[in-house]
């Protein structure tokens, strides 16, 4: 009886971390990019378009005036949702990384990542969220994401 009373609380307590890992897609107009020195006094405005893969992004930034001088940037996102019958009942998992263009001409490797993780009490929607990744020094590739305009 204590046997199977142990097997119990050990196939509940692995089932409170839940094995449902969904993607989440996000779409093209959700999303809006800039490209920021850390201090903030400088800020270039970016465009981007949906590449054929999962969930990446070419992503263009100019200054006004130098848009000779363009950056670009391949911008990955993943966003999973995991849900689980225990508290933390809902948790987002995002990982995002940047491939920059202008280091040994964006080769595979030459990325900067991370990943964040959001573990809400009750199932709680995402409304929006902004996300960056350090790129060249003292600069910074923000992403932001608008879950309201799907």
């Amino acid at each position: 009886m204590n046997c199977l009373l142990s097997i119990a609380i050990l196939v509940l307590s692995l089932s409170a971390y839940g094995k449902s890992r969904t993607p989440v897609a996000l779409k093209a107009a959700q999303l809006r990019f800039e490209y920021a020195s850390q201090d903030g006094d400088i800020l270039y405005k970016c465009s981007h378009r949906f590449l054929e893969n999962i969930m990446d992004f070419e992503v263009t930034c100019a200054s006004g005036e130098a848009s000779a001088k363009a950056l670009q940037f391949i911008a990955h996102a993943r966003l999973f949702l995991h849900e689980r019958p225990v508290s933390p009942k809902l948790s987002y998992e995002f990982l995002y990384w940047v491939t920059d263009r202008q280091i040994s001409g964006g080769q595979a490797g030459q990325f900067l990542g991370s990943t964040i993780w959001f573990n809400l009490q009750d199932h709680t929607p995402l409304v929006s969220m902004v996300a960056g990744q350090d790129v060249q020094n003292t600069f910074v590739l923000r992403m932001y994401v608008d879950f309201e305009s799907r």
